[in-house]
């Protein structure tokens, strides 16, 4: 009973859920442009290297800014970070410690929740929420 128009419709988004690296309003956008006009993998694949060129400008820039400090609350997600410092004192940084969260340690931001707290990254091979105030204790460098 669902007309083949909108079939079609779903099938698309499928295709471009699978293959589209962006986010946000952006994505949305760029599934509408999609749809409207037969949007080919080769398009796809320019979008990607954009989007991938995008990253690394944005990442370069922020690397030059001098005296500028990157928390890991500030790492977007997908993006892969090393730890410089630990600010935090105490049981918070034994238990930061514990978790993997270490000076030279790789994590990389998996997501973040929709209103900024939790976030859940990746270090060592496993999975950890933290708190926006804990994350924000953690110098980072992207990488």
């Amino acid at each position: 009973s669902i007309p083949k128009e909108l079939i079609e419709r779903f099938v698309k988004f499928i295709e471009f859920v699978e293959t589209c690296p962006r986010g946000g309003s952006k994505w949305i956008k760029g599934f509408a442009y999609h749809c409207d006009n037969e949007d080919t993998k080769e398009n796809c694949e320019t979008c990607i290297t954009t989007c991938l060129d995008d990253l690394k400008r944005d990442s370069k820039l922020l690397k030059e800014k001098e005296g500028f400090k990157l928390s890991l609350k500030d790492i977007k997600p997908g993006q892969r970070c090393k730890i410089l410092n630990i600010a935090g004192v105490g049981e918070i940084k034994k238990r930061l410690s514990d978790m993997g969260i270490i000076q030279g340690a790789v994590i990389e931001m998996e997501r973040i929740a929709p209103l900024g707290d939790p976030i859940d990254i990746k270090v060592r091979g496993y999975h950890l929420s933290l708190r926006k105030d804990e994350a924000e204790n953690i110098e980072v460098e992207v990488i």
